[in-house]
């Protein structure tokens, strides 16, 4: 069975199709994540040239309303849906800057392009076996981001996205390695480098009491930080407009 399953990982990554490197969306232009303890939203990145830069808002601010809506009652999938709506709309946002000062802004939305210089789509898959469901689209934190986060959030979460944004950096030579392996050896390295980063995360897991917990896994919502594009693609299951 356990053959089995590394045979299907590594045929998924070997055969799937390539993501694209530029990404369209609908929106404002705003990455947003909803801190799980305090429930507040943290604007966490902003699009160039988008309407949320344009109309000064900054990273590391607090959203607290959207369209008239406390975001601290939405699911992160509904905020996402009303800043980024599949139609051409204007999306009203309350933000709290740095010092603690509201702003109300009225944004109208435009078709956003974003790059993906760095993204890797075959490792991406791959990865995807390899750490938990809600830590594998995890992205660096920035340090204004990180002062808004609970002081149980600190504690219990973020030293695991740490740990697997560095597991993350320390796998990727190894993938290119097989990669680049001749078509007969690829699939053999790929199962040698499964198994290694399954007992590493196994002896790990008995090692440091913050890789234990359930939300790593069990989570309905966003437990870190993911572009708004990934995010919007995760809620179209879930949400329609």
């Amino acid at each position: 069975m356990k053959k089995l399953i590394i045979s299907t990982i590594i045929i998924l990554t070997l055969t799937s199709p390539v993501l694209a490197e530029k990404t369209d969306f609908p929106g404002v232009g705003l990455d947003i994540f909803k801190e799980p303890y305090s429930k507040k939203v943290i604007i966490t990145d902003i699009i160039p040239d988008s309407p949320a830069q344009k109309a000064g808002i900054k990273i590391g601010s607090e959203l607290v309303s959207v369209n008239d809506k406390k975001t601290k009652n939405l699911s992160s999938c509904a905020i996402i849906n009303q800043i980024s709506p599949n139609t051409e709309s204007t999306v009203k946002l309350v933000v709290k800057n740095s010092e603690r000062k509201l702003n109300t802004y009225n944004l109208k939305t435009e078709e956003l392009t974003i790059d993906e210089p760095n993204r890797e789509p075959y490792f991406e898959i791959f990865w995807s076996q390899i750490a938990p469901r809600n830590l594998k689209d995890a992205v660096p934190i920035k340090p204004e981001i990180v002062k808004q986060f609970s002081r149980k959030y600190k504690k219990n979460i973020l030293p695991a996205v740490t740990y697997w944004l560095n597991r993350k950096n320390q796998m990727m030579p190894g993938f290119k390695y097989c990669m680049t392996d001749s078509e007969d050896n690829q699939e053999t390295c790929l199962v040698r480098l499964w198994i290694n980063e399954t007992q590493k995360t196994q002896a790990d897991e008995m090692k440091y009491k913050f890789l234990q917990s359930d939300m790593l896994e069990t989570a309905e919502d966003e437990i870190t930080l993911s572009p708004t594009w990934i995010q919007k693609y995760r809620c179209k299951f879930e949400y329609s407009n």
